[in-house]
């Protein structure tokens, strides 16, 4: 599968963020995910999965700073991350 090169963050309303990604050839499902501290190898990441490049999560706090990323699943375990964006939600 083709790496996914970008990962778009859309604010919405207070509490949500919209994720999208350009839809990756080969993936068959994608998990969209955030996480609350900065990560690292040993980050445990909220995870939403879809057929879709792009997923809303609702019920995030204001004021306070999210890490988010999207992985494209493939065929044969096949995974492509995309890069992790952090934006404080309203």
């Amino acid at each position: 599968m083709p790496a996914i090169e970008k990962l778009e963050v859309e604010l919405g309303p207070p509490g949500e963020v919209t994720i999208r990604v350009k839809r990756v050839r080969g993936a068959r499902a994608y998990m969209h995910q955030y996480t609350a501290e900065p990560p690292t190898s040993e980050t445990v990441w909220t995870n939403e999965g879809s057929t879709n490049a792009y997923h809303t999560f609702r019920g995030l706090k204001s004021y306070q700073k999210y890490w988010f990323r999207t992985v494209a699943l493939g065929m044969n375990n096949q995974m492509e991350y995309s890069p992790v964006i952090d934006r404080v939600i309203q």
